[in-house]
């Protein structure tokens, strides 16, 4: 017994794809255009410098630049919370202070007052706020907390850079 069966439009489209491609392909030989060689015309040319091809390499593809460099994860729940996030991330990827850092952007949630955000690092608060519920507010907001939080980090690369021991740190003392 044969497992598989075969419908008569399928065999049909199989072998429609097969004459177009066998047909293509004549018309590109025909052209005096071998099909392999055949380009779109809007593709781009690639040329490495012979005196230096790994440099070449490097700036073609950008290869001593990290790729990603600093993380903002959203833990904000409500609408307003989130504009304030998404206002927040923008800002801080324009600054490349903000943008190396590892932040995370908290919120909680209080129907009467708004809401409670705060960025962190690891355990240490850079910026917290009260926002509330108008969404108007957040760009504000986001502004200055991208100005708080960088002298934040500026602070403490500095106070690490001064520190004595290396192998210790501040949440070890």
């Amino acid at each position: 017994m044969n497992a598989y069966r075969h419908t008569p439009g399928a065999r049909l489209l199989g072998l429609g794809l097969l004459g177009l491609l066998a047909l293509s392909a004549g018309s590109l030989a025909q052209n005096g255009v071998e099909p392999d060689a055949a380009k779109a015309p809007d593709t781009p040319s690639v040329s490495i410098d012979e005196k230096n091809p790994q440099r070449a390499l490097d700036k073609q593809f950008n290869l001593q630049r990290p790729e990603l460099s600093g993380i903002i994860i959203d833990r904000t729940l409500t609408m307003a919370g989130r504009t304030f996030y998404r206002s927040f991330s923008q800002a801080a990827m324009r600054d490349p202070i903000v943008a190396s850092a590892e932040l995370t952007v908290s919120e909680r949630p209080d129907p009467r007052w708004g809401s409670q955000l705060w960025i962190a690092e690891r355990n240490q608060i850079y910026f917290s706020t009260q926002l509330s519920p108008r969404i108007s507010e957040a760009d504000r907001y986001a502004d200055e907390a991208v100005r708080v939080v960088q002298e934040a980090i500026l602070r403490r690369r500095i106070a690490q850079s001064l520190q004595p021991s290396l192998d210790l740190s501040d949440e070890e003392l």
